[in-house]
């Protein structure tokens, strides 16, 4: 819930000795989009425990971990594919338009930022090789699945790590360059 509350923009100001302030409560940090983004953390560690579980036993309880695998795999393409989307589409983005003289100090609101839907697919169009990222997110868990289905369960841990990885690189990479956006722009 956290990281899709990032790519919104956490409600907080500056005050003049540049020390953050909150706006709003915690009820506000749980919209429709943060719990899209938590389920699919949640759904990629389920994913995660079940192939450890698959490696380490037998019979019945490796069964169920895989039926498991099965499920929180298909729930992570599709709560993947819905943040990802919404982040590029639905949600607005942020763009750093200047950043104040750089032979001075770089202090946060010296920048100006817009605000704007799609503004986070630009680095997108921008620079292709973002798309590594989502791609290999999908197509990692996909193998793993299959791998796990074929009893080969220390593989399709590797292939979900691969997945985490992949989806760290797209956060980052759809970020960039914000680390902890204010939606008080």
């Amino acid at each position: 819930v956290a990281l899709g509350n990032l790519l919104r923009g956490l409600p907080f100001f500056y005050d003049q000795n540049l020390m953050p302030h909150p706006t709003g409560t915690f009820f506000n940090l749980l919209d429709l989009y943060a719990l899209v983004c938590g389920f699919v953390s949640l759904s990629l560690l389920l994913l995660q425990a079940c192939l450890f579980i698959q490696c380490k036993t037998l019979s019945r309880l490796r069964d169920r971990a895989l039926r498991t695998a099965y499920l929180a795999g298909s729930l992570f393409i599709l709560s993947f594919s819905l943040a990802w989307l919404g982040a590029l589409f639905y949600i607005d983005g942020y763009a750093v338009v200047s950043i104040g003289d750089p032979n001075q100090a770089l202090i946060p609101t010296a920048k100006e930022v817009i605000k704007g839907p799609g503004l986070w697919f630009r680095h997108y169009q921008q620079d292709a090789w973002g798309y590594i990222g989502p791609f290999l997110s999908i197509l990692s868990v996909g193998i793993a699945l299959q791998l796990a289905r074929r009893q080969h369960p220390k593989i399709a841990l590797v292939c979900n790590s691969v997945a985490l990885m992949s989806v760290i690189f797209t956060l980052g990479f759809t970020l960039y360059p914000f680390v902890m956006p204010s939606m008080s722009v």
